[in-house]
């Protein structure tokens, strides 16, 4: 039997930021991923890390993208990925 829509029992979050209804997948090696969910609470402890990790990755690649016109032009291509 289907939920009803506008059901007053229905779900509601209790959460400042309600989660998207579509997950972001990503592909892992099979023991990490056995790893990552042998942690208690892993996806709330994910939710909360990758703020922090996203705002370093973005300051990475900014520091990356500043220099690497300069490495250019002195010649050191191998260096750039």
């Amino acid at each position: 039997m289907p939920f009803q829509k506008n059901n007053k029992q229905g779900f509601t979050t209790n959460r400042e930021n309600p989660l998207i209804s579509s997950p972001v997948c990503l592909r892992m090696d099979v023991e990490l991923a056995k790893e990552l969910r042998s942690i208690p609470d892993w996806q709330e402890r994910l939710r909360l890390a990758l703020p922090e990790l996203i705002k370093t990755w973005k300051a990475d690649f900014s520091l990356q993208s500043a220099f690497i016109p300069a490495l250019k032009r002195r010649g050191f291509q191998q260096l750039i990925l």
